[in-house]
């Protein structure tokens, strides 16, 4: 009867401890499930701040091409004015190049007329 006792002791023993490793057990899963759950919720909560920052990314990274477009457009703008203004230096040079070769012209053309008028002079002075 002892022994029978002592057993049966055992046994109650050994089913208390079985319900207690199952008790530990389903904490253990319901803590990993807690956690697990908490750093799902701070994923989700992250989610949204990621996105915004994100689209600030995007937006800022649209701003500089902006940016650079508008300095492109500047340097373009600036070249043509440039090339412009060299167009009109050269129409000037050609300008000027023109009016001395028609002053130098008329210069020549003058002469041409004093030489004329000497030489008739120098004519009626000998038929004279």
């Amino acid at each position: 009867e002892v022994k029978s006792e002592m057993l049966a002791q055992s046994l109650r023993d050994e089913v208390k401890s079985e319900m207690l490793a199952q008790s530990l057990q389903a904490e253990v899963k319901s803590e990993m499930l807690a956690l697990s759950l908490r750093d799902e919720v701070k994923s989700e909560m992250l989610a949204p701040s990621l996105q915004a920052e994100v689209k600030s990314e995007m937006l800022a990274q649209s701003l500089r091409d902006e940016v650079k477009s508008e300095m492109l457009a500047l340097s373009l703008r600036d070249e043509v004015k440039s090339e412009m203004l060299a167009q009109s230096l050269r129409d000037e040079v050609k300008s000027e190049m023109l009016a001395q070769s028609l002053r130098d012209e008329v210069k020549s053309e003058m002469l041409a007329q004093s030489l004329q008028a000497e030489v008739k002079s120098e004519m009626l002075a000998q038929s004279l």
